[in-house]
Order: C-alpha cells, then sequence, then structure tokens
C-alpha cells in the first residue's frame, strides 16, 4: 500500500503559497496549501503530512497560536 504524504505550506500571503508550491511541485514534492489555521488543521485531518512549513501570520491565527493548536491536538 502506497500512501501519499505531502508537504503544507501555510501561509497568508496567496502570492508566496503559489510561487513557492509551483517551485516545489516542479521539482516533484506533492504540496498541500493554506491561508487559515481551521483550513490547515482540516488539511492535516485528512491527509498525511510530512513537513508543515508556516509563515509567522495566518489569516486567522498566528504562528504560535497554531503551533500549540498542534501541540495539544492528537
Amino acid at each position: 500500500m502506497n500512501i501519499k504524504s505531502y508537504i503544507l505550506l501555510v501561509n497568508r500571503e496567496k502570492n508566496f503559497l503559489t510561487t513557492a508550491c509551483q517551485s516545489l511541485l516542479d521539482t516533484g514534492y506533492p504540496i498541500l496549501t493554506a491561508t487559515t489555521m481551521s483550513n490547515a488543521l482540516d488539511l492535516l485531518s485528512n491527509n498525511t503530512v510530512v513537513l508543515i512549513i508556516c509563515g509567522s501570520e495566518l489569516t486567522d491565527a498566528s504562528r504560535h497560536q497554531f503551533l500549540r493548536v498542534l501541540k495539544s491536538s492528537p
């Protein structure tokens, strides 16, 4: 069984996400993107993510708030 795993890019700047996502896709990495903490958490609950790259501020939370939620979630 081959489970696809992803890199999750989380940033409030959509232009950054587009550019970074395309660069990683061009090198063969599977990517998921989110601009909000709620969207990122939804993606994490439904996909296998091996790396999270997060900007300092999201649309609905700070990076520190996002990390606290991740740390307290199973």
